[in-house]
């Protein structure tokens, strides 16, 4: 617990100070990484996030905190496709203006299809990995 503390704290501080930033990010860790860091990037820089589009997971914070919302820039994606199931705009602006990823996105289930279980958990993890060689901002952390 203490290091997902320490690496929480360091992610805050770094996005302080970054331009910009996307998330690839699950239901479990959208209030740990999403929503506590809302006020901290540049408000000129937009936080971008890869989410399922058919979730409702920004409800209860559209009721607390409506003005959040000019920090975000959701992006459609899907983790079970080629290439995350991105748009080739999407994709270029993630290339071109993206510093952090923050990869989260997992399936858990055992009873899940062994194709579905390695879509989500291996090759969508890899093309995380290949989409952020392409990346011309992207800083590497070893934490």
């Amino acid at each position: 617990m203490l290091k997902r503390l320490i690496t929480l704290t360091y992610i805050l501080e770094s996005q302080k100070h970054s331009t910009h930033d996307a998330r690839f990010s699950s239901a479990a860790t959208r209030k740990v990484f999403v929503v506590p860091s809302l006020p901290y990037p540049n408000p000129n820089s937009p936080l971008k996030l890869l989410i399922f589009p058919r979730l409702n997971v920004f409800d209860k914070l559209r009721e607390t905190r409506p003005s959040s919302f000019e920090k975000i820039i959701p992006i459609s994606g899907n983790t079970t496709e080629k290439v995350l199931g991105l748009s080739a705009a999407d994709k270029q602006m993630l290339i071109e203006r993206v510093t952090i990823i923050i990869h989260s996105s997992a399936s858990v289930k055992f009873n899940d299809t062994l194709k579905y279980a390695i879509f989500t958990n291996t090759r969508a993890t890899r093309d995380i990995c290949i989409l952020a060689q392409s990346m011309k901002n992207i800083k590497v952390s070893k934490t």
